[in-house]
């Protein structure tokens, strides 16, 4: 109950109902004077404030949702290395072989020869290797 009802309530019903505007009148002066809001004034704050805090609540749900998803994103990502260096332990390894030709260190190309020694086995040119 405001202040101006109980003030209109102890005058009496009717007397309060014909004092009621003039009560009411005098009472918002009387605030504006001394810098209060009007009653309509802390309404339309208070209106103001709740609609703020449902904003606010509503970006908040938004918010965790980024949140969620981002340590979710995290982890995914902070797994992948983990997955290849799995992967990369998981593979065969090729280990590099050497020349087949007595005195060459090359590295293998195929069939067991370097790349120089190898075309020229495939031209037949190759001592003591014949040509299939």
């Amino acid at each position: 109950m405001s202040f101006i009802d109980s003030l209109a309530n102890r005058v009496g019903r009717p007397a309060g109902k014909a004092l009621d505007p003039t009560i009411r009148d005098i009472v918002h002066t009387v605030l504006k004077e001394h810098g209060y809001a009007s009653p309509a004034e802390v309404q339309a704050l208070r209106d103001e404030v709740r609609d703020m805090r449902q904003r606010i609540d509503g970006m908040a749900a938004r918010l965790a949702e980024c949140v969620k998803l981002a340590e979710a994103a995290r982890a995914e990502a902070a797994a992948r290395p983990q997955a290849i260096v799995a992967a990369a332990a998981a593979a065969p390894t090729v280990r590099a072989a050497n020349c087949v030709v007595p005195g060459c260190g090359g590295s293998v190309r195929s069939k067991g020869f370097c790349s120089p020694h190898y075309q020229k086995w495939r031209r037949g040119t190759l001592d003591g290797f014949p040509n299939p």
